[in-house]
């Protein structure tokens, strides 16, 4: 039964597969002639099941629900993720949701738009859901990233030898290379993202929108806002982080996320945390890496933030998330950060609790003028953190 069930999904992903490179094709002018590249190792394409014509409807409770779900397409140039010269597709998920009234009944007053994007493969659902049924019942519209973009977490190799120079150095601008181009993807998606709900509903162009994100969502928000900096008027940072390279190399979930990889030689020789040669690469790293959060963060400085972290946090190092908020500056409020004695996984675990206190901020930050940008931190080197 259940290779019948893999052969029947695996028949629909093909499907999709097709369609989604016909439909990008056409909207470029493309021929089938011409050579595109599917996600590669560990690319995370979001698959929607077909609605099951057996399952019977949920009982109506009040006002009907109003969900839409669609996929931004997008075909990259060159696909540097994997060294090829092709074009490469890249597909993002999102969910458009209305708000809802807390009774179930009556209409709800829209207040602002909400962007939402999750931690790595669209998680953690079981928090994200609440929150964006808390969001809804405030009065938000909520434009949910379903998961990152599909190349997001491609697998790829850095080998960085130490006793060569060029190498290492050609190395770092690979990295950045390859991040670069995930997380402009993202800013990409997210561009077309809102382009679309505007047409679907005009209403809400004018309303305030908010930024929120959770984890690797939170890592990728700075260059969201670099990409259209006049749209956000806050944002909320959960478990974010500077230098993208460097959260993925300490991270404890780097092994199972299997996206970014180091490889450091000679393998004899030990090059610990904060060592020279580390330091080394991560700063040439962080002189090629652009939409990297570490320079991006800027951004951000003229607009009010709250940043969520967990002190405990090693799946993004809670190191790098103070670095995170030195290169915003630090600032006051209305910007405001709850730092707690909280693991990665504890963080969110418990972020339910203060959902309330965090659409009280939002409010807040949302009714009044925006405050003056904060002063620039001076350079550093996160690695030696």
């Amino acid at each position: 039964m259940k290779s019948g069930i893999e052969n029947e999904e695996s028949k629909l992903a093909k499907a999709q597969d097709a369609a989604d490179l016909a439909a990008v094709r056409t909207g470029l002018g493309l021929t089938e002639s011409d050579a595109t590249t599917l996600e590669g190792e560990n690319g995370t394409p979001v698959r929607m099941r077909a609605e099951n014509p057996n399952r019977k409807p949920r009982a109506a409770a009040g006002e009907p629900d109003s969900v839409q779900t669609f996929t931004v397409l997008t075909l990259q140039e060159k696909d540097v993720d994997q060294v090829s010269d092709a074009p490469a597709l890249c597909r993002t998920t999102f969910a458009w949701y209305a708000p809802i009234s807390p009774s179930g009944q009556g209409a709800v007053k829209t207040r602002a738009v909400v962007l939402l994007m999750p931690g790595m493969f669209g998680t953690p659902e079981q928090i994200i859901d609440p929150l964006v049924k808390h969001l809804r019942q405030q009065g938000y519209c909520v434009l949910r990233m379903i998961s990152q973009p599909s190349r997001f977490t491609e697998e790829v190799l850095i080998t960085i030898n130490t006793q060569d120079q060029d190498q290492w150095q050609a190395e770092a601008m690979r990295a950045a290379a390859v991040i670069d181009n995930r997380l402009a993807e993202v800013a990409y998606s997210v561009e077309a993202a809102l382009e679309h709900v505007h047409t679907l509903d005009a209403d809400v162009v004018l309303l305030p929108h908010v930024i929120m994100g959770i984890s690797g969502g939170a890592i990728s928000l700075p260059p969201v806002v670099a990409r259209m900096p006049t749209r956000w008027s806050a944002a909320v940072i959960m478990g974010g982080s500077a230098d993208f390279w460097l959260t993925l190399s300490r991270s404890n979930y780097n092994d199972f996320i299997g996206a970014v990889h180091t490889r450091w030689l000679p393998e004899s020789v030990n090059n610990p945390a904060g060592s020279p040669a580390r330091q080394a690469f991560d700063q040439a790293y962080l002189s090629h890496a652009r939409l990297d959060p570490y320079h991006t963060i800027a951004a951000l400085k003229s607009k009010p933030v709250l940043m969520i972290q967990g002190a405990l946090d090693r799946a993004v190092p809670s190191s790098l998330c103070d670095v995170l908020w030195s290169r915003l500056g630090e600032p006051q409020a209305p910007s405001a950060r709850w730092k707690t004695p909280l693991s990665h996984e504890t963080l969110f675990l418990t972020l339910p609790a203060r959902f309330g206190e965090m659409t009280s901020w939002i409010d807040g930050v949302i009714a009044r003028p925006q405050g003056q940008p904060s002063p620039a931190p001076a350079a550093a080197s996160p690695e030696s953190k």
